[in-house]
């Protein structure tokens, strides 16, 4: 039993667990680490815009900062929905499955990558780090052209993304309302 596969499968049902148990468990905090899910959707949406997936290298745009965008996005995301409204059990889940479930599924795009564009992406993989980027440094060797489109971005699911942080904040927003009001 390949237990990095079973890991690479429970990362989207994971993260929809992690977004139930921020309504759930969660409760407003402080509102400034709001400002980590917006840049980690940001970041989400422009490498979503850019990638062709399984067609072709993706490294230029915010691939030229980083490997994997969609990974980093997600994890500010997470982070700051934690910081915002995380209790213990949601920090918890957090440390234990993020890591878990990413650096699984990293290993293996990185040998999917290494055997697609064998040449490209040992290349790139040698002067653009895997997760946290350089943003003060930036890859240039990248002869895919790149063009940003909406319609791609919504094709590979970050609408989806967007009513998700929307629906989870607005619940939590009116959960802390509700409480509040009932205090009163």
């Amino acid at each position: 039993m390949d237990t990095g596969h079973i890991l690479r499968k429970l990362r989207v049902p994971a993260g929809w667990v992690f977004f139930i148990m921020v309504v759930f468990f969660g409760s407003i905090r402080t509102l400034w680490p709001l400002t980590l899910v917006i840049a980690g959707e940001a970041i989400r949406t422009a490498a979503s815009g850019i990638i062709k997936k399984n067609e072709e290298l993706a490294c230029g745009g915010i691939y030229r900062f980083v490997r994997h965008p969609l990974y980093f996005g997600s994890f500010l995301i997470a982070a700051g929905f934690c910081a915002a409204f995380g209790t213990l059990p949601i920090w918890i889940y957090f440390l234990i499955f993020f890591p878990a479930t990413y650096i699984s599924t990293i290993r293996q795009e990185e040998r999917f990558l290494a055997e697609k564009f064998p040449l490209e992406y040992n290349f790139y993989r040698r002067h653009v780090p895997a997760f946290f980027p350089l943003f003060f440094r930036r890859f240039t060797g990248c002869t895919v052209p790149v063009s940003f489109s909406i319609v791609r971005c919504f094709q590979n699911g970050e609408l989806i993304n967007w009513l998700v942080i929307a629906a989870t904040a607005g619940a939590l927003f009116i959960k802390t309302f509700l409480t509040s009001t009932r205090s009163i």
